[in-house]
């Protein structure tokens, strides 16, 4: 009788805190966030920093939250995973997503149109996590477009998903919704995933990518380029731009317009020659970075807007891997949709590329060819670049943000769809690890 008597007692004091605040809430315009988060530490319900956390687009339930509900930016939810595993490593596609606990077991949910969860099902979208089948244990993955990677701990790597340029390195084109081995790699330490290509890194320094690689157009040259390899290259017009929904479409006049270039679509992978002593890679839509043991960095492929960092835009693709001229001393590199972004060991970060939505954090909406300082950021250890936006942790685990952020990416709710300064997101101040995605973002808070 007493417990029930608390209970009911309990209960009338939460019903008074409620008609309290909306009164008052009426009164100074608090906004129900507000509410619901001082609600929340009363009412013990967990705010969203423990476990994984997710916000932005929920495109095909790419948040990973257990309801259907529609919430405007910037909402943000625990990530509906079981709260006995810990979260180690988290990659976010363009409307898919990826997690890896601390046992190798990778998670997946959002879309699924093309096998891109690699749960063996013909359904279109997963908003509820779930455990991959029949993979050995694995210590990283990464996605991106349509498809997946994992590496297992021995060094081979499994893909998943889209396959229609060779991505998945299985040596056809087809589709695979269940994980499948590429052929003809081994002791490999690092992968990384592009719209239609991958890339991985062997213990020997060496780079070896697959799929669809953007190059310029058919010269002597490049013939000479394409010799060197089998039958399975092949020669294909056009770039497919990730804003058209028809994945089947190629069109002439997109990413790469003004440079005239072709597809090389290798089907298993091939060895990027002119590249050694590399201990990092990234890709990004058409272009790929390489962070040599000298902590110079190396890119190639499409440069639409000067994203290879080469100080010219448009005209000049790189068709071998070449140094970025004047940058030093970099420690992790992140290419995301049209630009690129390197950390240095002072805690500097130095983006190029595209600049539409101040992605590259100068303050501009301009362009930039070459490597430049972002001022206002400093004491940095991790970056990540996504679709039109960058993100950045500091020494204190404070999460910074610039770029678009029309769904939210950033924290934002209100003003413009875009950011050209960063700015920290006041939501959390303690996060370990964090992946921006097409429209979404994953973070790991610190425990």
């Amino acid at each position: 009788m007493l417990r029930k008597h608390t209970e009911k007692k309990g209960e009338r004091k939460v019903i008074i805190f409620i008609i309290l605040f909306l009164v008052i809430g009426s009164i100074f315009s608090i906004n129900f966030q507000t509410f619901f988060s001082v609600f929340s530490k009363l009412a013990g319900i967990p705010s969203g920093q423990s476990g994984l956390v997710s916000w932005g687009l929920d495109k095909s339930g790419a948040l990973g939250k257990d309801d259907t509900r529609v919430s405007p930016p910037p909402a943000y939810f625990n990530v509906h995973l079981p709260k006995t595993i810990e979260i180690r490593d988290i990659t976010a596609g363009v409307s898919h997503s990826l997690a890896l606990d601390k046992d190798g077991v990778v998670w997946v949910w959002g879309s699924n149109q093309y096998g891109q969860l690699g749960i063996n099902s013909s359904i279109k979208h997963k908003s509820i996590p779930m455990q991959v089948q029949d993979l050995p244990k694995i210590k990283k993955i990464a996605a991106n477009q349509h498809h997946s990677l994992a590496l297992t701990e021995d060094g081979k790597i499994f893909a998943w998903g889209l396959n229609l340029s060779g991505q998945l390195g299985i040596g056809t084109q087809n589709d695979s919704n269940i994980p499948v081995q590429v052929l003809g790699l081994s002791a490999i330490k690092d992968i990384a995933a592009g719209y239609r290509f991958s890339m991985a890194l062997k213990d020997d320094g060496t780079v070896w990518a697959w799929g669809a690689l953007c190059r310029q157009k058919e010269t002597q040259e490049l013939r000479e380029l394409l010799s060197q390899f089998s039958d399975n290259i092949s020669l294909v017009g056009g770039y497919y731009d990730p804003a058209n929904s028809d994945i089947t479409s190629l069109s002439e006049t997109n990413n790469c317009v003004n440079e005239d270039v072709v597809n090389i679509k290798s089907l298993t992978p091939i060895q990027i020659t002119g590249l050694n002593n590399v201990e990092a890679i990234s890709a990004g839509f058409g272009h790929m970075l390489a962070l040599k043991t000298d902590g110079t960095v190396w890119t190639w492929g499409c440069n639409t807007y000067g994203q290879v960092g080469n100080g010219k835009i448009g005209t000049s693709n790189n068709r071998i891997p070449a140094q970025v001229k004047n940058l030093t001393d970099v420690i992790s590199i992140s290419a995301g949709y049209r630009h690129s972004l390197a950390l240095k060991s002072d805690g500097t970060v130095w983006a190029w590329g595209h600049n539409a939505f101040g992605e590259l954090g100068d303050g501009s909406q301009n362009d930039n060819p070459t490597p430049s300082q972002i001022q206002t950021l400093k004491n940095i250890r991790a970056v990540s670049a996504g679709f039109d936006y960058s993100l950045a942790l500091d020494t204190n685990n404070l999460l910074w943000g610039w770029g678009q952020t029309m769904y939210g990416q950033l924290g934002k709710s209100e003003g413009s769809n875009m950011q050209v300064l960063p700015a920290i997101n006041t939501r959390f101040k303690n996060i370990q690890k964090v992946a921006a995605g097409g429209g979404h973002v994953l973070a790991i808070p610190m425990k």
